[in-house]
């Protein structure tokens, strides 16, 4: 009973220790993100959101999420190392346009090391 008791115990902060540890590497791989603001904008049937933000290293941003709506984040957003991603929310000019919705808080989900990992980001509104 004693040595079951002693080897779970080992086992538990073993696991406990790897657990950490992973997530202490892990957080070391996704960048801060600095100065993320967002303004929105009406132009002839079509609703939106600017998003703009930075970040502190080079980093593999996939989504946006800005008020319930997650957005693919594409190079052609990129300049340096700064983000400026349009998110159409309505639109009349796209034939068949679909936003996909999400019940995610704002954020960004970046790609580290083949999984994704959402980083909850609370943006400015311009």
């Amino acid at each position: 009973m004693k040595k079951t008791y002693i080897r779970n115990v080992i086992i538990g902060i073993f696991l406990s220790f790897t657990f950490i540890s992973c997530q202490i590497f892990q957080s070391k791989e996704i960048p801060k993100v600095i100065d993320p603001s967002y303004s929105t904008y009406n132009n002839s049937g079509e609703k939106g959101y600017e998003v703009t933000f930075g970040l502190s290293q080079e980093a593999e941003p996939i989504f946006l999420i800005i008020n319930k709506i997650k957005h693919p984040i594409s190079s052609e957003n990129k300049n340096g190392l700064v983000y400026k991603v349009k998110v159409i929310a309505e639109t009349r000019k796209i034939e068949n346009h679909k936003v996909e919705g999400t019940s995610e808080e704002n954020g960004i989900i970046f790609r580290v090391k083949g999984q994704e990992v959402y980083k909850p980001i609370r943006f400015t509104l311009k």
